[in-house]
């Protein structure tokens, strides 16, 4: 075990607790409003791709089937494929995303805890609602891993990604040719989730790692929950709801 006595406070790991109220908030934000004020967005692959795409997004039209050899290798996703190296807005949906990202651990699965890179997202998230950020933002934070879902490679420690460039280089195309466009967002995530992004590897490293980085910090302030896998699914999908309903009631 690391000596981490002269670490800030913060640095230092603790057991998990139950944080309540951050739960209970979750279930009662937004339900509480009535339902027809908001949209429904598609959740599945057919549903997504009878959507108009946003302005930024270009042409509407037929989906093209996921399923052309020709396109180059491909992983199966939850509800389809998706061709990593020729990255189309038709070929994926959000449940892909909340699906993969919810069985896919942060840190390699080192944690002493169960950490998925779903509940990581939907952390950022709140983070980033609870500064009044526009909702293009929060959508951007909840979104910034989707690549991780779809490129093939999952979620890559940073050391490892450094010396291997296709992987960066595959989950920004992904993001800029599939999942941008789709959206509606812009091709870089806004500043504000790089820095959340950055921050949060201290709360999570000093929660669940038997030792924190001294480059990274200071923490968001926000409490690992280490969700199982269906409920960090359910979340994201949630939060998705949520952030979009209000890009469409703005």
């Amino acid at each position: 075990m690391t000596d981490n006595s002269q670490l800030p406070k913060w640095h230092h790991r603790h057991e998990p607790t139950k944080n309540w109220d951050s739960i209970a908030r979750c279930y009662v934000e937004h339900d509480t409003l009535p339902q027809e004020t908001f949209a429904v967005w598609p959740m599945t692959r057919e549903a997504m791709n009878r959507v108009p795409r946003y302005p930024e997004g270009g042409m509407v039209g037929s989906p093209v089937a996921a399923n052309d050899n020709d396109r180059g290798p491909y992983i199966t996703t939850f509800t389809g494929r998706f061709y990593m190296f020729d990255p189309r807005p038709e070929d994926w949906c959000v449940a892909d995303v909340a699906h993969g990202l919810s069985n896919i651990c942060r840190y390699t699965g080192a944690g002493t805890y169960r950490y998925s890179v779903a509940e990581h997202s939907v952390h950022i998230y709140r983070h980033l609602t609870a500064q009044a950020l526009a909702p293009a933002v929060r959508l951007a934070g909840l979104m910034h891993d989707a690549p991780e879902s779809l490129s093939g490679f999952g979620d890559v420690a940073s050391p490892a990604k450094k010396r291997a460039p296709i992987i960066k280089s595959t989950e920004e195309n992904i993001w800029r040719k599939a999942i941008a466009p789709v959206l509606g967002l812009d091709a870089e995530l806004p500043e504000a989730v790089h820095i959340a992004d950055n921050r949060i590897c201290a709360d999570e490293m000093s929660q669940n790692l038997h030792e924190v980085d001294p480059k990274v910090g200071p923490p968001l302030g926000i409490v690992l929950e280490y969700w199982e896998p269906a409920r960090a699914e359910a979340e994201f999908l949630r939060a998705f709801t949520q952030v979009q309903n209000m890009r469409v009631a703005a």
